[in-house]
């Protein structure tokens, strides 16, 4: 009975964690006008000043062609500094 009891439990663990998984890597539909970050990446990270412009590499999924304008960033909990976005592609 305890082998029974014990396969059981293992299984349904397995089961529980499988399906947890599949859930947690399935990608969401993107809702219309939603844009989905997918990373960002600053290439000349030491030479980042608050006042000079710099490039930020960001990846993103959306839905349609997105109009940005504006970004902002918080560099080390100060900020947020905003400025004119000059490309998006």
């Amino acid at each position: 009975m305890r082998r029974v009891t014990a396969f059981l439990l293992t299984s349904l663990m397995g089961g529980t964690i499988l399906l947890a998984s599949s859930c947690a890597t399935a990608p969401t539909p993107l809702a219309p006008g939603e844009v989905r970050l997918l990373r960002i990446d600053v290439p000349n990270e030491v030479g980042i000043k608050k006042s000079l412009p710099f490039t930020v590499n960001i990846v993103f999924e959306a839905d349609g062609k997105p109009q940005i304008k504006t970004a902002c960033f918080s560099f080390s909990g100060d900020g947020p500094y905003c400025s004119k976005v000059l490309d998006v592609s």
